[in-house]
């Protein structure tokens, strides 16, 4: 599916859900280049983000049956796999947009279009966005991860059980029938009409 209606050259409404989920800074999740077979894996969650990424810096290395040799042979190599364009190169001093490894052309190119922007959050952003476009491909599919990744921001502002994050307004309840309404109102789904 675009990501732009090409009528209005507007965002369609997946684009605006998947704006609405990378937006919440919520939840751990991913899919990055294999760094043994440049293959892209996927994670989810803390305990898969740990379990997925070995050594310092951390190198990620997919679910793809790898054995201990190879995974060793491949980090202890200089030889890494570029997280935008999946291209095998010569892993450099400056080849990495935070835990990224990044090829030289790819690291000009995202410096040439997002002027402005981390370049290391530009990496982080395409890994999530590759994670929701492959793990979620149905609109039932993005609409649920929505609603799990704003349950899990609102639950981190809410303070996981302690203070709530400072600045917001109402009862705790009326902050999430605010956020059901919002999300709501993005999905196209009343979710408070069974609340």
């Amino acid at each position: 599916m675009s990501k732009e209606d090409p009528r209005r050259g507007t965002p369609t409404c997946r684009e605006r859900i998947i704006r609405h989920i990378l937006g919440t800074h919520g939840g751990i999740y991913g899919a990055e280049v294999c760094q043994v077979c440049g293959e892209v894996g996927t994670y989810f969650s803390l305990a898969g983000a740990r379990i997925r990424h070995l050594g310092y810096p951390y190198e990620f290395v997919g679910e793809h049956g790898h054995s201990a040799a190879e995974v060793k042979s491949a980090l202890g190599s200089r030889h890494r796999y570029c997280e935008v364009c999946g291209t095998r190169f010569n892993l450099g001093d400056e080849s990495r947009l935070g835990y990224n490894p990044v090829c030289d052309a790819c690291r000009h190119e995202i410096g040439e279009r997002e002027r402005g922007r981390p370049a290391h959050e530009v990496v982080t952003e395409l890994t999530r966005r590759r994670y929701i476009d492959l793990k979620h491909p149905t609109d039932e599919k993005l609409r649920a991860f929505d609603r799990l990744v704003t349950e899990m921001r609102f639950e981190l502002d809410e303070g996981w059980g302690g203070p709530p994050k400072p600045g917001l307004k109402g009862t705790r309840e009326e902050r999430w029938r605010r956020t059901l309404r919002q999300i709501g109102k993005l999905h196209g789904i009343d979710y408070l009409k069974d609340a």
